[in-house]
């Protein structure tokens, strides 16, 4: 492989990652998977834990169809882009783990951070990489 397709695939990686990670209900989705494993957590767990994060509800009083949308958008917009980017793994018996991924790493230390920093910090790191320009 030459240099130059290398750096095409290794920018490829890249702009999949923080593309992936732009998105504030996928690092949210990202952060419910960690906080399960190693153990994983199952889709139906993760659209209920999600749905009641994105609609700031208890998880007792999240609605049948407060789970389906989140159901939906978990399969059809965020699990996709995160396994993609290497982020998350399903295992044999369909649960999701966090895969083993180094940027995981540096997350956890950006957490351990957060006590010093504010979410639309955070938010900015992340949404500048895939801004249009």
């Amino acid at each position: 492989m030459s240099n130059t397709a290398r750096s095409a695939s290794a920018a490829t990686t890249r702009d999949e990652l923080f593309g992936a990670l732009a998105d504030a209900r996928r690092r949210t989705v990202l952060r419910l998977v960690r906080d399960r494993t190693p153990q994983g957590v199952g889709k139906d767990d993760l659209a209920l834990r999600f749905a009641a994060v994105t609609t700031d509800k208890a998880l007792a009083t999240v609605t049948d169809d407060d789970h389906h949308r989140a159901l939906v958008a978990l399969h059809h917009r965020h699990l996709p882009r995160l396994t993609d980017a290497g982020l998350l793994e399903e295992t044999d018996d369909g649960l999701l783990r966090v895969a083993d991924h180094p940027v995981i790493d540096e997350l956890d230390v950006a957490r351990s951070d957060s006590e010093t920093t504010d979410a639309d910090g955070a938010d900015a790191v992340f949404e500048a990489p895939v801004d249009g320009r």
